[in-house]
């Protein structure tokens, strides 16, 4: 009889810790990175933050410098997921990041979100109407340590230009209140469209976009990169600019550090894939992808989580 109730007890104990451990999984706080305020990221991230949150996984979305922050802020746990170009994901995981040789072991991709487009404005009366005639001018590049800023290097280094030209490292917001001031010449964005720091720009000053793809096509550079692809920005989603854009993109995803649980990635993945959490993002009027299920390994070439895994092959888009 003795047996039985120490028995019984040590059942209870052991429910009261597992009711406990429960508890803390539902009390735990994820951190995910978006970019800079006035970005894409920023407000996808904020989505995707009040989608989990919303559904019993809490994420709080914290603002960074972009892309590059965001995956070293993974491989260090500092967050637990993030948005980042799938180039810089590859980059890093093969040690090929500019100036980090460095191979990162703890990131891993969750799904495709958008792409994200280079988009180069330039006032209208200022009669520029190619990247080469940007030479010797002040051009707004991002934050550094941003996915944006980093493809800009990238970019006017194939382009040889990178040392005839001066480049200013701050804010959209920041960049885009120099330039219709008239003390930045032009700002290379890297995002989706419509961009909300460009349509700014194109309510207060006549701009234009310049082609980027046809610039690089000449030099054969999207063989180096097959990440990048062409991309159109259509005539009229910008204000007064008529015309489509020829440029080149990378494709957002949403990475996660290795030890988020699969049951959080696999659980958060189906909410945001879901036709509530879909309608979510259609609600912003910055987001302009119509954002599917189908779409969800688009532009992923590095290792899934194993949350992710299981969730895409319920999806039917692994074996």
């Amino acid at each position: 009889m003795y047996f039985y109730k120490c028995l019984a007890k040590s059942i209870a104990i052991i429910v009261i810790i597992m009711e406990l451990l429960a508890i803390n999984t539902l009390a735990q706080v994820y951190k995910i990175a978006g970019g800079p305020e006035g970005g894409t990221f920023i407000i996808y991230s904020k989505i995707i933050s009040s989608i989990g949150s919303g559904r019993n996984i809490n994420i709080e979305s914290v603002s960074s410098f972009g892309s590059i922050d965001n995956v070293k802020k993974v491989e260090k746990n500092e967050v637990q997921f993030a948005i980042a170009y799938s180039g810089h994901v590859y980059q890093a995981l093969k040690g090929l990041l500019r100036g980090d040789s460095r191979q990162y072991h703890n990131i891993m991709a969750v799904g495709y979100l958008y792409g994200a487009a280079a988009q180069l404005a330039v006032k209208v009366d200022k009669e520029i109407s190619s990247v080469e005639q940007l030479k010797g001018l002040k051009i707004g590049m991002g934050n550094q340590g941003s996915g944006a800023a980093d493809t800009a290097e990238l970019f006017f280094r194939e382009m040889d230009m990178w040392n005839h030209i001066t480049p200013y490292y701050q804010s959209y917001q920041k960049i885009v209140d120099e330039f219709i001031q008239g003390n930045v010449n032009a700002f290379w964005l890297f995002t989706s469209f419509p961009n909300p720091s460009i349509t700014f720009a194109s309510q207060k000053s006549t701009i234009t976009l310049l082609n980027t793809y046809n610039a690089l096509d000449k030099r054969n550079i999207f063989s180096k990169y097959p990440y990048y692809t062409e991309c159109s920005i259509p005539e009229n989603t910008y204000h007064q600019v008529k015309k489509e854009i020829k440029t080149f993109q990378d494709s957002a995803l949403l990475i996660a550090h290795k030890s988020v649980p699969s049951k959080i990635v696999a659980k958060l993945s189906y909410f945001i894939y879901s036709p509530k959490g879909l309608a979510m993002f259609k609600k912003s009027p910055y987001v302009s992808e119509k954002l599917t299920a189908k779409k969800g390994l688009k532009g992923v070439v590095t290792t899934l989580h194993p949350g992710a895994i299981a969730f895409w092959k319920k999806k039917g888009l692994l074996k």
